[in-house]
């Protein structure tokens, strides 16, 4: 029903060809790809910043965790240089 284009593809979109990663690269300079690597380097770190962030705190938290008691009162900021340091 619908007319075809130049390849003998259906106007409406009914048979389009199966594209490729390859054509994303195809047109790409060198610029045009060190930017998406760029890009995908940039996106895991802002993915994984919150992970680290929260694996830190809960460290630090943990350490002031056990208090101000008598059995560690001296070991109070030993125990959070430890989590500092690392």
């Amino acid at each position: 029903m619908g007319s075809e284009g130049k390849n003998g593809d259906t106007v409406g979109g009914n048979k389009e060809k199966k594209k490729s990663i390859a054509m994303i690269f195809g047109c790409a300079d060198f610029v045009d790809i060190l930017l998406m690597l760029l890009g995908t380097l940039g996106a895991i770190g802002d993915g994984m910043s919150t992970n680290c962030l929260l694996l830190y705190a809960s460290r630090l938290f943990n350490s002031l965790g056990y208090g101000n008691t008598p059995e560690n009162h001296g070991n109070f900021m030993v125990e959070v240089d430890k989590v500092y340091k690392h």
